[in-house]
């Protein structure tokens, strides 16, 4: 072989893996480590994560009342709900005290808004007092430079039941 060609094998050698060590790097990036957020306004010993805020639009349900209410993840300051990320979802356990029409919300269940995503949850409290929602979310987050794709990111709701017959508000 050419000095020629051995110049060529080896320029492309270090292209690829440059492309490679960019690939992986890239991955670290968009692939951010999970964290968790508090889900309802008070703060929790978790501590808060600044590329998302996840809450509930109401949290107080009437014993008996089947009513739908709205999990909000709003992006994080300069981000924004990423519209391109097929992979939105959302999986609740149904604990005592709650019954849920569904457990399990995908893409197309989400309604993603400039800073926010919504998903509708139909709920029907069957006992009062405090009860906690958990399960997993999987959503993406973006700018104009990084994308942060959190994946089965635990998830707490908490929602409070009065019984049928109370009339406070």
């Amino acid at each position: 072989m050419t000095l020629r060609t051995w110049s060529w094998i080896i320029t492309g050698a270090f292209a690829l893996v440059a492309t490679l060590a960019g690939c992986e790097r890239a991955e670290r990036v968009g692939e951010s480590s999970p964290r968790s957020a508090p889900s309802s306004p008070e703060s929790d010993d978790r501590g808060e994560d600044e590329r998302y805020d996840l809450k509930l639009a109401n949290s107080d349900l009437r014993v008996g009342e089947e009513t739908t209410t709205a999990l909000r993840i709003r992006a994080g300051e300069g981000l924004k709900p990423n519209r391109e990320f097929p992979a939105w979802s959302l999986e609740l356990e149904s604990p005592d005290g709650v019954r849920l029409d569904s457990t399990s919300w995908n893409r197309d269940d989400f309604t993603l808004e400039s800073r926010r995503a919504t998903v509708d949850l139909p709920i029907e409290a069957t006992r009062a007092g405090d009860i906690q929602l958990q399960g997993h979310a999987t959503f993406s987050v973006c700018n104009d430079q990084t994308c942060h794709v959190l994946r089965d990111e635990p998830v707490t709701l908490s929602l409070t039941a009065r019984p049928a017959d109370d009339e406070t508000t």
